[in-house]
């Protein structure tokens, strides 16, 4: 949990602890047509399908998903697929609240260097999200690949951890 200076917390909560209502909550905003559009699958998801999944991440250690809360406010979700020192992360910000891209950037990189150690974030962004590239390219991501997938062009683009090293040499 995170306090923020204007009042309220940030909380990051593991699919796993979420509760059904939440859990409903999180499918809804996937489901959103502005949040799938951005997405490898783009299909919508059932309930049943996105309990599976949520049941499924238990028994798979490489990757950690968060629900995001400002207070009990859904905000979006992060994703973390674990590869060595190297991190895949995607996230989505709840599409009825504007401005949130930045501070989901911000967690994301934070959580990812500071918490899980990683050396370098990765992602992968559909070429036509020109929002998000230009997100990703403020906090110092760049790009490092472009690839096709189902007919759309995919960026793979990375940012390394300025502090991995000295970490390192600090043992920690």
């Amino acid at each position: 949990m995170i306090q923020l200076r204007g009042g309220g917390f940030i909380s990051l909560k593991n699919y796993f602890e979420l509760s059904f209502k939440e859990c409903s909550e999180l499918l809804k905003a996937r489901n959103d047509e502005r949040i799938r559009n951005f997405f490898y699958n783009k299909h919508l998801i059932s309930l049943k399908e996105h309990l599976t999944f949520i049941k499924s991440l238990k028994k798979d250690s490489k990757k950690s998903y968060f629900a995001i809360y400002h207070n009990d406010k859904f905000l979006g979700s992060i994703n973390f697929k674990h590869k060595d020192k190297e991190l895949e992360f995607g996230f989505y910000a709840n599409a009825d609240i504007k401005g949130l891209g930045r501070l989901m950037e911000q967690l994301s990189i934070f959580y990812a260097f500071h918490v899980l150690g990683a050396k370098r974030l990765v992602l992968e962004v559909f070429e036509k999200n020109s929002k998000v590239i230009n997100l990703h390219k403020k906090f110092g991501f760049t790009l490092c690949a472009t690839f096709y997938k189902n007919g759309d062009k995919i960026l793979k683009m990375y940012l390394e951890n300025p502090d991995f090293d000295k970490n390192l040499q600090a043992g920690k």
